[in-house]
């Protein structure tokens, strides 16, 4: 009876003290718990390189090139993203097999004032434009930063030509048939497909990388093209690509993460 009497007033003194030792922790030495913080939306600035095989009508005209793009992007909480581009379209290699057909002479040189074969170079120039939607998913991320998969599509438009360089006044019958240098010009409605990861970074410049799918509907820009006559008519382009490049995020959320963690003295 003694014993249980004296184990009652042990559990009552224990009681009374965690009480008490409760009652003189202040509010500042409790453990508090930041709350759920929606993810951010963001404003990303992009520049890529881009490398570029061709298919269909332009792999007739320019086996492949490169592009030179820049983005705006809108990130809305890691959810997705909608963007702008526009592309510089640059190539050295372009199919000549029939560029100057009707000018050359018997053993299929285009000759210059001099009777020496011409000296020609051809190069791939152009531009592309796009608005385009993403989905995102997050595969990764911490407080300060997070890797992306995105994939999507999105419409547009292009235009390309060819340009030549070569000596002026030496070559009048390419001078003749050739106003403003430039040849095949052709342009029209765009789409593309594409993948991509991300690596974004808070706060310091970010990187992706990623692949693309090109289809151009466009047609002949020119009444006429050298060496092959009247217009051709409309163009089926397409194109698969590769790229990398860098992003400059910019938060635009109103809310703020906390980074400061209370704990236990």
């Amino acid at each position: 009876m003694q014993s249980r009497k004296l184990f009652i007033v042990l559990i009552a003194a224990s009681l009374f003290f965690v009480e008490k030792t409760d009652a003189q922790i202040s509010d500042s030495d409790k453990i508090e718990i930041s709350p759920v913080i929606p993810e951010s939306s963001w404003i990303l600035l992009k520049a890529k390189g881009a490398f570029q095989w061709n298919y269909g009508d332009w792999k007739d005209r320019y086996p492949y090139f490169t592009s030179i793009p820049i983005e705006v992007e809108y990130s809305h909480q890691n959810k997705w993203a909608i963007g702008a581009n526009f592309a510089f379209t640059l190539g050295s290699q372009v199919v000549t097999d029939e560029l100057f057909k009707g000018m050359t002479n018997n053993d299929g040189y285009l000759l210059d004032l001099n009777g020496y074969p011409a000296v020609i170079r051809t190069y791939m120039r152009g531009y592309q434009s796009q608005l385009y939607l993403l989905k995102t998913h997050i595969i990764r991320s911490n407080r300060s930063s997070r890797w992306l998969i995105q994939y999507g599509g999105g419409i547009g438009h292009y235009l390309n030509y060819t340009k030549y360089v070569f000596d002026l006044d030496m070559v009048p019958l390419l001078e003749e048939n050739n106003l403003g240098l430039f040849d095949q010009r052709a342009g029209g409605f765009t789409s593309i497909q594409k993948a991509q990861l991300s690596y974004l970074d808070n706060n310091s410049v970010s990187f992706y990388i990623g692949m693309e799918v090109f289809q151009g509907y466009g047609k002949s820009l020119r009444p006429y093209t050298m060496g092959v006559g009247q217009n051709q008519g409309t163009k089926t382009d397409g194109s698969f690509g590769l790229y990398g490049g860098i992003i400059i995020p910019i938060n635009v959320s109103k809310q703020r993460v906390e980074t400061t963690d209370y704990f236990l003295d």
